[in-house]
């Protein structure tokens, strides 16, 4: 992505903030369809996700915003949006690019939902512990981020979890790792990952579609795990309280 002239960053930095593209995302995450590319995995992580938010409550703060997708699933909660400063975003909170909150009092926030982001901050320990920072004594951070996932910059992506090794470094800051799981495990990993590699065309959607129902049908024991039952997972889910 660096290599990219800054007229190309540009245009890809129009495309990503257009409204067809944030439209695309929040459907692609909310509703994730059988066959779009993602489905697998993004079905998985909604799932997760509306568990671990189930009886949320108070004020909460989407961090890494972008187009705050998982918003319905903490029904009656105040919902405040922080994310880096972008054309045609209406976050409520400004971050820097490591991550760091401005105008964020300590202590102001009930919960804390990051999804998909860590992995793209320059300094992953400053931003779990600025979200230590932000959050009440006993409050609740949900966090998830990629175990095994291809590149995607955007523009930055730096790194990758094991299950383990999440634990460890949102420990380190603070918390206490209430759960922690890989999502989409095993051969329904598998089956993702060769989707991507080998049904990745347009005019495979029809071919995707089946193989999905087949994983949801067969392989729905698959979606999730703990260390050390699990091998080989896409993604990770984890929920912890700020001590």
């Amino acid at each position: 992505m660096w290599n990219q002239s800054r007229s190309s960053r540009r245009r890809q930095d129009a495309h990503f903030d257009s409204d067809e593209a944030r439209v695309h995302r929040l459907r692609e995450r909310l509703a994730p369809v059988r066959g779009d590319p993602f489905y697998v995995h993004l079905a998985d992580l909604r799932d997760a996700l509306s568990e671990a938010l189930a009886g949320a409550s108070g004020l909460w703060l989407d961090y890494g915003a972008d187009v705050s997708p998982y918003r319905e699933l903490l029904g009656g909660c105040q919902l405040r949006s922080a994310d880096l400063p972008r054309a045609g975003r209406q976050a409520d909170y400004l971050i820097d690019e490591s991550g760091q909150l401005k105008d964020v009092p300590p202590g102001t926030f009930d919960g804390v939902l990051s999804t998909q982001v860590l992995e793209h901050v320059p300094d992953a320990t400053s931003y779990l512990r600025e979200a230590h920072r932000v959050l009440r004594p006993g409050g609740t951070l949900v966090l998830s981020t990629h175990g095994i996932w291809e590149d995607h910059p955007g523009p930055l992506d730096l790194r990758r979890w094991t299950i383990q090794g999440l634990e460890r470094e949102v420990a380190a800051q603070g918390f206490a790792v209430r759960s922690c799981h890989g999502l989409t495990c095993r051969r329904r990993a598998a089956i993702f990952i060769l989707e991507q590699q080998c049904l990745g065309s347009p005019r495979l959607a029809g071919l995707r579609a089946l193989l999905d129902r087949a994983s949801d049908a067969l392989l729905a024991g698959e979606r999730r795990a703990r260390a050390p039952d699990a091998r080989l997972y896409l993604g990770i889910l984890l929920a912890a309280e700020r001590l």
